[in-house]
């Protein structure tokens, strides 16, 4: 089993086109790939680049950005029958492995003190200018794998820190979309939750 989540950069062009290539990239792949697999997806770039604007040439204002290239953060996760799972990222965003409602622990980042504004990010035109990193474990049948991008990552830390469990809320929200919505805003309005896209993926073991 692999799942994976790409986060793009709002600031740069055609990110979630971008995002999207990353994730079915990697889960081809697979964590202990993913260099190749980063490289295999800014080969097939040029050709969606090329199909974006197939209409028309590129409209000035937006060249300078292409030029630089789009920009994701990037998760992979895998999951095997050996109950062994192992994970590769570029960025803050994160995997959870979680059990009985507790976060056991947290990839790549473990602490809500450990974001910032200026990630590691997966760019389309200097690949290899990244360097994943990657952990391995053993799980339990019944523990869950839980896959959030880094606002939703952030909050899961502080509560945890705090004393509380992220875990049960996470998977409650996982019910559908519009409870999502609808519990991010409150807790955005209570300051809680940094105003962000937010990515949420739950996979039981």
């Amino acid at each position: 089993m692999r799942a994976a989540v790409a986060d793009g950069a709002s600031e740069s062009l055609l990110a979630g086109a971008w995002a999207r290539l990353l994730v079915r990239t990697a889960c081809r792949y697979g964590p202990a790939a993913l260099d190749a697999a980063l490289r295999h997806a800014a080969e097939v770039w040029s050709d969606d680049v090329r199909e974006h604007f197939a209409d028309g040439p590129v409209p000035w204002w937006q060249q300078e950005k292409l030029r630089r290239g789009a920009q994701a953060t990037m998760l992979v996760v895998e999951a095997g029958p050996d109950d062994r799972w192992g994970a590769a990222a570029v960025g803050d965003s994160c995997v959870l492995h979680c059990r009985n409602g507790t976060i056991l622990a947290g990839f790549p980042l473990s602490s809500a003190t450990d974001f910032d504004v200026r990630p590691d990010l997966v760019v389309s035109t200097a690949v290899d200018a990244v360097r994943p990193v990657s952990i391995a474990g053993r799980f339990d049948r019944g523990d869950q794998l839980i896959l959030v991008t880094d606002a939703l990552a952030a909050w899961a830390f502080r509560l945890h820190e705090e004393g509380g469990s992220p875990v049960p809320v996470l998977l409650d929200l996982t019910a559908d979309a519009e409870r999502l919505d609808d519990w991010a805003a409150g807790q955005q309005a209570a300051g809680r939750l940094r105003n962000d896209d937010l990515t949420l993926l739950v996979v039981a073991l």
